[in-house]
């Protein structure tokens, strides 16, 4: 509205937000409701939803803001339910860090789409923590991951029985084995007192979960918020239940965060291939595809539109 000013800087009043540059005052509808300096003659005819800004549904979960975007202006048509654990006190989960990731520069879909490929946790995610060489012989920690997917696409289920909602993608993991400097195999009691996996609701949020026989349950959500055409920003949280120690939750957000930053090499030097060149034995990426698809509609931006190339 006015003059175009960014309202991210400005700041909240009462249950409105004023515009840093000329103190205009917006409710939770995006209408104006206050211009300090416009004559108390004229300030009616200003007060208009010609001068008004455009409102986005928001929750705040666990405190942090989501905003819902929607190409053809809808309202959402699912909540962040995955999320719930973390907002009910009955659960006893407590923040116990966060931290900033360096920007990305790719398309959205490439972390959801992770979760159908089992076979890269092989090669990739093979040395724990360190950037990938396919070269490299030793490091410093080698895991051997068994990996699964499910989708309601793919008619699987809950652990109780119940159904995957639509919109969201599971990725079970299991650690088989792990080698100090890949050569000295580490107890298997080491590492099978935890289970973890990782569940999309939506492209842009993830949550991975840790349970622990003795310190109880972990939950780190990651965020990637579209900045411009394939640049996204990205943050991470951690969250855990009283019995975690926090020196081990940071240690296990810290995992994660180096564990993701080994994807980068391939997702910011991807090219779309349409269509997809498969074989046989290559994970479900059409059944990925199609629960990519109904997140986009007909208005969003289409491959090929100018656009996409950005500032």
């Amino acid at each position: 509205p006015h003059l175009g000013t960014h309202l991210g800087g400005g700041s909240v009043d009462g249950n409105c937000l004023r515009c840093p540059y000329h103190s205009w005052t917006f409710d939770t509808e995006g209408i104006v409701k206050d211009i300090p300096y416009c004559p108390a003659d004229k300030l009616g005819g200003a007060l208009n939803q010609h001068n008004s800004a455009r409102s986005y549904p928001v929750r705040e979960i666990g405190g942090l803001i989501f905003v819902w975007y929607h190409a053809e202006g809808r309202d959402p048509w699912y909540e962040l339910t995955m999320l719930d654990e973390i907002k009910d006190d009955s659960h006893g989960f407590r923040h116990v860090s966060s931290g900033d990731v360096e920007d990305f520069r790719m398309h959205n879909m490439e972390p959801s789409q992770n979760t159908t490929d089992n076979y890269h946790f092989l090669t990739t995610h093979q040395w724990f923590g360190q950037t990938p060489d396919a070269s490299r012989k030793r490091g410093w920690l080698y895991v051997h991951y068994e990996t699964g997917v499910r989708s309601a696409i793919l008619k699987q289920k809950e652990d109780d029985g119940s159904p995957i909602p639509p919109e969201q993608i599971i990725i079970d993991e299991e650690i088989k084995s792990v080698a100090l400097f890949g050569r000295y195999a580490v107890p298997v009691q080491f590492v099978a007192h935890t289970t973890a996996n990782a569940r999309f609701q939506g492209p842009q949020v993830v949550k991975y979960t840790a349970d622990n026989i003795w310190f109880g349950r972990m939950v780190i959500v990651q965020v990637f918020t579209p900045a411009e055409p394939f640049l996204q920003r990205s943050r991470i949280f951690a969250y855990a239940t009283r019995g975690w120690p926090k020196l081990f939750a940071w240690m296990l957000m810290h995992g994660i965060r180096l564990t993701v930053e080994q994807d980068r090499e391939v997702w910011e030097h991807k090219v779309n291939c349409r269509p997809p060149k498969l074989c046989a034995g290559d994970p479900p990426f059409n059944a990925y595809n199609a629960w990519l698809r109904q997140f986009y509609s007909e208005k969003s931006i289409q491959w090929g539109d100018s656009r996409l190339l950005g500032s």
